[in-house]
């Protein structure tokens, strides 16, 4: 029912945060937008209609489709996952456009599903793309079983426990990945592995050929590379979205990693909208 692998097409998908009382403008694009809101309140418009943002509410923005969403707080920040993809098989393309524009799916594994997709996005070895639309697959089922009214007896996906041995680095690197718009210390990162920071700045050097900070700074502008193409952020909401305390130093620190400003490399990459 769901498709063969090169039925979906995965164009990008992130975790992204509004501060208050920013705004994306109505715009449209060829391609499936869906919006998974952790945490926030605002407004959302989908052609013809308005909603107020809830937690744990996805919307799901079809082709050409006008849209744009605010954060209507004054204090808090509107944190959502997001993705955009296309679909191309016709059949499987008209199931996913007869799904509703807004569905709760409180107590599902859409946002575990929306960040493993996002994480292989990043990953891109020889079964990225797979694994991505067999991720893809699940998240439409459970779209589906939403829109059926199938949710009451959907109970949480359980936590994966961790393993305290050989998963020190693993935990180190989820941990920035996952917090890359925050202002990690070295601190934060020995405290993961109950280690003194000389010691553990030591040894995430040697195991990966950065010190802990390059690292995260190095994240940061991979993050901030894939927003100012994929995302309808502008460079200011980019910037905070990656942890910088203005655009002034985000400025300055991407064109020391790439050779070139915020604004010039979105106009040479940016997704055709």
């Amino acid at each position: 029912m769901f498709g063969r692998e090169n039925d979906i097409h995965v164009l990008w998908s992130s975790s992204c945060k509004y501060l208050p009382g920013s705004r994306v403008d109505e715009h449209t694009h060829d391609f499936f937008h869906y919006l998974y809101i952790l945490k926030g309140q605002g407004e959302i418009h989908i052609g013809n209609e308005t909603h107020i943002i809830h937690p744990n509410e996805i919307y799901l923005i079809p082709p050409n489709t006008v849209h744009g969403f605010y954060n209507s707080s004054e204090t808090s920040k509107l944190l959502c996952a997001e993705i955009k993809f296309d679909v191309h098989a016709p059949e499987y393309r008209r199931t996913v456009l007869e799904l509703p524009n807004v569905l709760s799916v409180k107590n599902t594994p859409i946002s575990r599903i929306l960040m493993d997709i996002y994480k292989e996005t990043r990953v891109k070895d020889h079964m990225s793309e797979t694994i991505s639309v067999l991720l893809m697959q699940e998240l439409f089922a459970y779209l589906l079983r939403a829109a059926t009214g199938g949710m009451e007896d959907a109970k949480p996906a359980p936590k994966q426990e961790t393993t305290k041995s050989g998963d020190d680095l693993s935990r180190v690197l989820d941990y920035i990945f996952e917090n890359v718009q925050n202002n990690i210390t070295l601190q934060d990162l020995a405290n993961i592995c109950c280690l003194e920071k000389t010691y553990f700045l030591k040894k995430f050097k040697t195991l990966t050929g950065y010190t802990p900070m390059a690292y995260v700074r190095k994240e940061k502008i991979k993050k901030a590379k894939e927003l100012l193409i994929y995302s309808d952020m502008n460079i200011t909401q980019i910037s905070e979205a990656v942890g910088f305390e203005s655009i002034h130093h985000f400025s300055n620190v991407f064109s020391k990693a790439t050779g070139m400003s915020p604004n010039k490399f979105k106009k040479e990459h940016m997704l055709e909208n």
